[in-house]
């Protein structure tokens, strides 16, 4: 089975056929925004426009790696805490796209990216 990720959409193709997802769009935020490589940090922090009532929080990934914690902030949006070290795994100096992915209640998929320094 081939996984291809296309704007707001992600195309499985199987045996059996070809499945079609919607995958909604929402706005993320990364901090820090400039990740130094060596510098002694805890969390990467990801705050998402996307009310968390309606996340599945087992489901939020950030570049493939799961959610450390999820909760709401302060407006009742989305924010996921992803642990440092393995966050910066393969990470070399310049830029980087984080890519935030998870699932609604309901089924429905989303996705956010933004780019951020690395130094």
């Amino acid at each position: 089975m081939r996984t291809w990720i296309v704007a707001v959409a992600v195309l499985t193709l199987a045996t059996a056929g070809i499945v079609m997802a919607q995958v909604v769009p929402v706005a993320i935020q990364v901090a820090p925004h400039t990740i130094a490589l060596n510098a002694n940090c805890t969390w990467v922090t990801v705050h998402a426009d996307i009310a968390y009532s309606v996340v599945d929080g087992a489901t939020i990934t950030l570049n493939g790696i799961p959610a450390t914690v999820t909760f709401a902030d302060d407006r009742g949006d989305l924010v996921g805490k992803f642990d440092f070290d393995v966050v910066i795994e393969g990470l070399a100096p310049g830029e980087a796209e984080m890519v935030l992915t998870g699932e609604r209640t309901d089924g429905t998929l989303f996705s956010g990216s933004e780019v951020v320094r690395v130094k």
